[in-house]
């Protein structure tokens, strides 16, 4: 594997965590719920943010 590739890797790994942290923060909030799920697909976690995005649908988010 090329060196950008484990940088980027890392980079949504950081990416996800900071999502993870200000979901447990606002768990109501459907912007950081689609940040979420766009972070879990970026990690490969494609049911997971299956599940974040149909949850931030059922909060309100709409901008698609």
């Amino acid at each position: 594997r090329h060196q950008s590739g484990v940088a980027e890797e890392g980079f949504h790994a950081e990416g996800l965590a900071v999502d993870r942290k200000l979901a447990r923060r606002e768990p109501r909030d459907p912007l950081i719920r689609y940040n979420l799920a766009c972070s879990l697909s970026l990690t490969g976690d494609f049911e997971g943010a299956l599940a974040a995005l149909r949850r931030a649908v059922e909060l309100g988010y709409s901008d698609f």
